[in-house]
């Protein structure tokens, strides 16, 4: 029903719509509950220009994404792809002369009840927006959820969002998903390390921070977008074979050319940390 109701949206609004689903993949083990196969919903608008600039030969709206057997995961995605970007409402006065129209993706990213209609209110601010712009680029949004690990107590996923609304470069979000495949849910730091033990996780990924940037153990850290000029750790972060891996997307400690900044905290560096019987410590075991 969905379905119909999205593809008679899209021909009444000038919009192309097509679903697919990709190749199958199975689990590591038999027993493995995370099998999947990946979806995609594209939907593309036929608004074209006289002579529009280089770039994407027409604006397009795409997610890809992996169905698996655990229709909570795969909730939990869903809620992901929609989500608003989190790089415009934590660095959205730093964007906003490098993205003129960056006050479009509010319309964008709230509200949407699923793929269909996402890329549908996107295409939809492009063309009211398109009459008005003299660059003639096309929009696209290019959101890809990737299935990163597949293991017995979890699974690993990173839904990355390409955006391009104009301005100088595109706009990208990154969001890792740590899934607990044993309770099914969102694995948390807090489920992972014993009480009060976060603060001596700052410690560690500071020290190892440092060393990565090539920085003093006592050098001032004004030179990052860090608040207060004091170090913190990323929300985003995932379980990976070599350790804890933190992830900072662009603007979050960085300007946009310096790029993303990931931090691998070794297991050896946590095993006095993290709690007995959790996802991590089994990991960790298995090490």
């Amino acid at each position: 029903m969905e379905n119909k109701l999205f593809l008679s949206i899209a021909a009444g609004l000038g919009l192309t719509l097509s679903f697919g689903l990709l190749s199958f993949k199975s689990g590591n083990t038999a027993d493995t509950p995370a099998s999947y196969h990946y979806g995609s919903v594209k939907l593309t608008s036929t608004y074209k220009f006289d002579h529009p600039a280089p770039g994407a030969a027409e604006a397009f709206a795409r997610v890809v994404y992996p169905i698996f057997r655990d229709n909570k995961l795969n909730n939990i995605i869903t809620s992901a792809v929609l989500s608003p970007l989190k790089v415009k409402y934590d660095f959205q006065n730093t964007l906003a002369a490098e993205h003129p129209t960056l006050s479009n993706m509010d319309a964008i990213n709230t509200g949407a009840a699923g793929y269909p209609e996402l890329g549908h209110n996107f295409l939809q601010q492009f063309e009211a927006q398109a009459s008005q712009d003299d660059f003639k680029a096309y929009w696209y949004a290019d959101i890809h959820v990737k299935v990163l690990a597949e293991k017995q107590d979890y699974t690993a996923l990173l839904c990355e969002k390409d955006y391009f609304t104009g301005g100088l470069h595109d706009l990208y979000d990154h969001i890792y998903l740590n899934y607990d495949n044993r309770n099914h849910q969102l694995i948390t730091l807090n489920s992972q390390f014993k009480p009060n033990m976060q603060n001596e996780l700052k410690v560690i990924a500071e020290r190892i921070f440092r060393k990565n940037e090539g920085l003093a153990s006592t050098q001032e850290l004004d030179g990052y977008f860090f608040k207060d000029d004091q170090f913190n750790l990323p929300a985003n972060f995932t379980i990976t074979d070599q350790g804890l891996l933190f992830f900072y997307d662009y603007y979050e400690i960085k300007p946009f050319a310096a790029g993303t900044t990931q931090l691998v905290i070794p297991f050896a560096d946590l095993k006095d940390l993290v709690l007995p019987n959790s996802v991590l410590a089994d990991q960790m075991d298995k090490k």
